[in-house]
This record gives structure tokens, sequence and C-alpha cells, in this order.
């Protein structure tokens, strides 16, 4: 089971990151915008989630690769869902949905691919992919209800942390030697 500790740190991680990401640039204020804005915040983001996991996961393949996917796999959400999120609705609310479904899908999988190198399992990179998406559609949603204003991020970092943090207890426990095994590995082997 994922440890108290480890929660925590992932929380302050995803917080840390989005307001880090936020000030130097993808939120309205920030200090860069366009493309590189969304690149920092990124990057934040991965930055700060890989140094949540890295004591936990730092043993096995790939974790260096952490920061560069989910750079560039949000990177890739924000471009698509400024893109096209507008032309399937323009309520409020439901943009932040779709806007979250477009960061979401992108991030969600690059993420899933470092995953599955890191757990050694497809099953841990589909909750995985479930769970950020699931984050970033929460998270988004937050964004949306603040406008985009400074004063919401740390709203939005606890819900993408909330919510992909469900996935950790697949991912860490079956990588780390000597961690018992998720409640539910261990059900499938009786």
């Amino acid at each position: 089971m994922i440890q108290r500790r480890q929660w925590v740190e992932w929380i302050l991680a995803n917080v840390a990151g989005l307001l880090i990401g936020s000030v130097l640039g993808a939120t309205d204020g920030g200090l860069v915008h366009g493309i590189v804005g969304d690149l920092l915040l990124g990057a934040s983001i991965g930055v700060c989630q890989w140094w949540a996991l890295r004591r936990y996961l730092d043993h096995r393949p790939g974790l260096g690769w952490w920061p560069f996917v989910t750079t560039f796999g949000y990177t890739a959400g924000v471009v698509l869902g400024r893109r096209f999120a507008s032309t399937i609705t323009t309520e409020h609310l439901l943009l932040g949905l779709v806007f979250g479904v477009f960061v979401g899908v992108p991030l969600g999988l690059a993420q899933a691919i470092a995953v599955r190198r890191l757990s050694g399992g497809q099953r841990a990179a589909l909750v995985w992919f479930l769970a950020a998406l699931a984050a970033w559609i929460a998270g988004e949603l937050v964004a949306f209800l603040f406008y985009f204003r400074l004063e919401g991020v740390p709203f939005v970092g606890l819900a993408v942390a909330l919510l992909s943090g469900l996935a950790l207890p697949l991912m860490i426990d079956r990588s780390v030697p000597g961690l018992p095994l998720s409640s539910y590995s261990e059900q499938r082997k009786t």
C-alpha cells in the first residue's frame, strides 16, 4: 500500500509543479506566453512529479524520461485543446471538460508508456492512463472555474494529484522490491 508520506509528496509535487509552471507561463499573468509557456508548465509538472517518484522508482529504468514525456504530452494536449475544444462547445464548464480530455489523453498516453516500462505491466499503464485522464478533466474543470487565475492553481494541482494518485499504488507497489503488492494483486494470487 502507498504510504502517507508518498501521498503527501505526490500532492505537494503536483501543486508545486503547477504553481511554478503557472507563474512562469501558462496561467494569466505568467511570464512567458504561448507554446513556450505551455512547455514550461509541462516541464515543471514533470520535474516535480519525477521528484516525488524518484525515491520509490529510481532503481527502475526509464524514470529519467518522466519529465520529458510529461512536458510533451501536456504541451500536445494544450495545443490540441486550444485548437479544437471550442469547436465542440462554447459553454464554459463543458469547455473545461472537453479541454481536460484534450490534455488528459496525450499526457495520459505519454505517461502510461513510461509507467508500463517502470512497472512492467500493461494493467498498470492502463490504470495510469485512466487516472491521468480523469485527473486532467477534473483539473481543467477547476481551472475553468477559476478562469485560469493564479489563485486557482493550487486547487488544480490538488485535483490532479488526488485523482492521478489513485494509480500510484499500482505503479509503486509493483516496482519497489520489498513493498507489499496492492490488495488487488494479492487477491489475484488466491
